[in-house]
């Protein structure tokens, strides 16, 4: 168990690939986070969290053939995680079709006031869509690379291994 964890210290400090594949699954762990706020995505996401940790414990102790396909089943996760997020918000919710009305009493008698959709709303909401799918989609993208570095990585130690060049 102890010299899994020291081989993976001295391949961080030595070789790039392993660091990035260990910081992708950290980041989403994080990035994983995000999305609890959403009772639909939970089960979901606590999917997404097992298998990011289950690429950290491949990446420490098992074989490169199944950290790839623990690479490809994060970006699998990661696509529908997205694909989810999306159409959660492409589906209006009953409570938001009404406005809040509120009525206040001034000089000329009893007042309604609509409190609508603000533009500070509409800046919101965008920033957080974009900052959950820009996240996301960039995971996917990462895992498509690492999972390609990984095999990658597989075929020249087969080719060297054989002695051809």
């Amino acid at each position: 168990m102890k010299q899994g964890i020291i081989r993976t210290w001295s391949s961080i400090k030595h070789d790039n690939g392993v660091a990035q594949i260990l910081l992708y699954a950290l980041w989403g762990l994080f990035i994983s986070g995000m999305y609890l706020e959403d009772e639909s995505m939970r089960l979901l996401v606590a999917g997404w969290v097992v298998i990011q940790t289950t690429t950290i414990i491949i990446l420490v102790w098992g074989n490169k053939k199944f950290l790839q396909y623990s690479l490809l089943a994060n970006v699998a996760a990661s696509c529908c995680i997205l694909g989810l997020y999306i159409t959660t918000l492409l589906v209006p919710d009953k409570e938001a079709v009404g406005q809040l009305v509120y009525y206040f009493n001034s000089v000329d008698g009893m007042q309604r006031a609509n409190m609508g959709y603000t533009l500070y709303d509409k800046f919101h909401d965008a920033a957080v869509f974009l900052s959950k799918g820009l996240s996301c989609g960039m995971l996917i993208v990462h895992g498509i690379y690492l999972a390609n570095l990984v095999q990658r990585q597989e075929l020249e130690k087969k080719r060297f291994s054989n002695g051809r060049t």
